[in-house]
């Protein structure tokens, strides 16, 4: 916990530095959100987690053209944090954009296409169960 703590300490103070120096729409300022995101979730605090998964999304959304293989990582952690907070139909959406992303730019052979597809499937699957 004393790590998560920490790093969260890191990415806050980062976070503080670029929102300073770039445009509020970068890139970058997406990726730390993201960072500080995957930090509330390790440390169990899923609500904040996807609060700041939200914000990263929105800001790549808005900033990129293209949908590069990373930002399917951002849609996979948004349906893993909302599968936590048992949101599973919008996890299921989530997750399903992940496997399209990285089908698209990574082929649909790629071991991080098969993973989001798993993803998809187990989802799929709990949603079933209820």
């Amino acid at each position: 916990m004393g790590n998560n703590k920490m790093a969260l300490s890191y990415f806050e103070k980062a976070l503080e530095i670029w929102k300073k120096s770039l445009p509020s729409d970068h890139p970058n300022i997406a990726l730390n959100y993201n960072n500080i995101a995957f930090v509330h979730h390790s440390m169990g605090d899923y609500a904040m987690a996807l609060s700041y998964y939200e914000k990263a999304l929105e800001i790549m959304q808005r900033a990129l053209s293209n949908n590069p293989p990373w930002l399917a990582a951002m849609y996979s952690n948004m349906g893993v944090t909302l599968e936590e907070l048992e949101r599973y139909d919008e996890a299921v959406g989530y997750a399903i954009q992940a496997a399209e992303i990285a089908r698209a730019s990574l082929g649909p052979d790629h071991a991080e296409t098969e993973a989001y597809e798993n993803q998809v499937r187990q989802l799929q699957q709990s949603l079933s169960l209820l």
